[in-house]
């Protein structure tokens, strides 16, 4: 993460990442928390927004995230927005315009892609033993 410009990289399953944000923050928050781990993460995530901030779930790598209380939101005018693969974008025009964008991005040096590790097919079985067990990093390759 520092590698690619975060200032203040914190790894949540080693670092209290509430107390850190509140650190790193002065106690304000931050504007946005994304969130794809889910159950372990979600609580304190909401508790990292700062004032209109808003926290987005696109994941439950640690299981399905419990109800929301929406009034636990009002004090700082906070949202909650979640976002499934399938349905985010439904048109195919749409998904291929951000598509390209996204390419552009890449082709252009703005947005850097990690291929780590690349896997034969034959390696599936410990591939996915690896990648569940947190120890692959960036995206992981099946070559046939």
């Amino acid at each position: 993460a520092a590698a690619n410009g975060c200032d203040h990289p914190i790894v949540y399953t080693e670092d209290d990442f509430e107390e850190r944000v509140k650190d790193i923050t002065h106690g304000q928050g931050v504007d946005l928390v994304l969130d794809a781990v889910g159950k372990d993460t979600m609580e304190k995530g909401l508790s990292c927004l700062a004032n209109r901030g808003r926290l987005v779930s696109y994941g439950f790598s640690s299981g399905p995230i419990n109800p929301v209380d929406v009034n636990l939101l009002r004090s700082r005018s906070a949202s909650v927005a979640a976002a499934g693969l399938m349905s985010y974008i439904k048109d195919p025009q749409e998904m291929r315009l951000r598509a390209a964008s996204l390419f552009e991005m890449i082709s252009s040096g703005n947005l850097k892609v990690h291929i780590n590790p690349t896997f034969s097919i034959e390696d599936v079985a410990d591939a996915h033993s690896r990648m569940e067990s947190r120890q692959t990093t960036g995206s992981s390759i099946f070559r046939f």
